[in-house]
């Protein structure tokens, strides 16, 4: 079955961007190229000092975009949010200025609308590719519908790229601007979201996300990821609906964060972090003593701190 422009569902592309002008070409055509052609796109300019506005000036021209332009740098949910209220598509989705869109990213999502109407909040499945389009990583699936609430409480799942928000629900939340969360905002919003409304999932991967070489990882960065985590779960702790929903989950919201920094500390060679982050993980869910992939994270730290060259 394809679907047509006749059926009326318009989408909102919103596209963040901030000093990307050998990029975000690629995405845009990636978008450009769609199979679905009921759409509009938004770049959000979140304050660029290179030459990004002349590289998108003949898309505006030409009325394939539009330009929301932040004079002064600002965090991506605030180019985000942005995004959010330019919007006029009946579902609205999010592209990062270096990620892309597979050619029937839309026509899959606008069948999924028809198909699933009771879904407002869904996503497809994406991949990390290098610079050669070569598959890198394809992120593993989770239980979404009964299960989400666990599963977000577990870890993000859905990530920023490959999500579909309906107008009622991308006009009633917003990411949260607070620095103090930045790294974990869509983390955030998501929580909030499931909150009241269930998970759809498209079953095919349709976004590829870019991967620009390694992140330096440092001590503050690894302590910073706890600390969003802490500051998103005293919002959890002071909202009745959020707690009512995840209270009895506290703890695997902690624990995992904790579990997240472990793993991204052996693999930094920071081994005396990653045992810090272990013990702080169990105090949280002692559970995770009989979750596999937990003590594979022991196992590593254990025998990296014994035979690898790092051991910090």
């Amino acid at each position: 079955m394809t679907v047509t422009e006749e059926k009326a569902i318009k989408f909102s592309i919103v596209i963040p961007t901030y000093n990307r002008a050998g990029l975000i070409v690629k995405s845009l055509e990636s978008v450009l190229a769609q199979t679905y052609r009921n759409y509009e796109i938004i770049v959000v300019d979140n304050g660029s000092t290179d030459n990004t506005l002349e590289v998108l000036k003949p898309y505006e021209e030409k009325g394939l975009i539009r330009i929301v332009r932040n004079p002064v740098n600002q965090e991506r949910s605030v180019s985000r949010n942005l995004g959010f209220k330019a919007a006029t598509g009946d579902f609205l989705t999010l592209l990062d200025s270096d990620d892309l869109m597979h050619p029937d990213n839309l026509e899959e999502a606008a069948l999924f609308i028809r198909n699933n109407p009771e879904y407002l909040f869904f996503h497809n499945l994406f991949q990390v590719v290098n610079e050669e389009g070569q598959v890198i990583y394809t992120p593993k699936k989770t239980k979404t519908n009964k299960h989400a609430v666990r599963s977000i409480s577990y870890g993000n799942f859905i990530a920023c790229i490959g999500v579909f928000l309906g107008r009622e629900v991308y006009q009633a939340y917003r990411f949260d601007e607070n620095p103090a969360v930045i790294g974990s905002e869509d983390w955030d919003l998501w929580i909030r979201i499931i909150a009241k409304y269930k998970v759809g999932r498209i079953k095919k991967i349709n976004n590829s996300v870019l991967e620009h070489g390694s992140r330096s990882i440092s001590g503050y960065s690894l302590e910073s990821i706890i600390e969003r985590r802490k500051y998103i779960l005293s919002k959890v702790r002071n909202s009745p609906e959020l707690l009512s929903v995840y209270g009895k989950y506290l703890g695997i919201m902690m624990a995992s964060g904790y579990v997240f920094s472990a793993s991204t500390a052996n693999g930094a060679g920071l081994y005396r972090q990653g045992r810090k982050f272990i013990r702080k993980a169990l105090q949280n869910n002692p559970g995770l003593l009989f979750d596999l992939p937990f003590l594979r994270i022991i196992q590593v730290n254990v025998f990296g701190s014994v035979f690898g060259k790092k051991k910090r």
